[in-house]
Formats: C-alpha cells, structure tokens, sequence
C-alpha cells in the first residue's frame, strides 16, 4: 500500500531530498516541484518509519527542477519567468 496518493495529475518536473546540514529542519525531507497544480514545491516530512507526517506547500514558483546544492541551499527553477531561486539560512 502507498504511503501517499495523488489523485489528480501532478505534473512532477523536479525532485530533490534534502540531505544536507545546512538547513538541518529540512533533514530527510523531499522537495517536489509540481508544475501542473500550480508550480508549487511540496515538503513532505516522514517519521522514524518513513510514514508521511506533512505534506505541505514551500512556495508557488517552482516549475522546473530542484537541486540541493553543495552550500545546502535548496535552489529551484521557475521556467515561466526564467528564474532561479534559492531558499537559505538568512545571515545573522
């Protein structure tokens, strides 16, 4: 049995898991850009036994892929507008 069901079509153009210290709150997660429902990223959190805890939406402007780079930031693409985004720690 699946752990998570989409009824209506997703769209998925990009997939990353985060596995990164960085931003250690996104540790384990999966980031899934969805450009048919909105060109939204999904967070999608599990427990200890890989059960889905949340689902929920990052940001409206991610249309294309999601990478996690080597600095930990969570860089995505909007092909609609041509930009790149990058969600990071803000310096203190």
């Amino acid at each position: 049995m699946p752990s998570q069901v989409y009824l209506l079509a997703g769209g998925v153009s990009g997939l990353a898991v985060y596995d990164h210290d960085e931003l250690s709150e996104f540790a384990g997660d999966v980031l899934m850009c969805q450009v048919h429902r909105g060109s939204v990223m999904h967070r999608i959190q599990f427990d200890d036994d890989g059960h889905i805890t949340s689902d929920t939406i990052l940001t409206n402007r991610c249309s294309g892929d999601v990478v996690v780079g080597a600095d930990g930031a969570i860089y995505f693409v909007d092909v609609l507008s041509g930009a790149i985004h990058r969600i990071s720690r803000v310096e203190q």
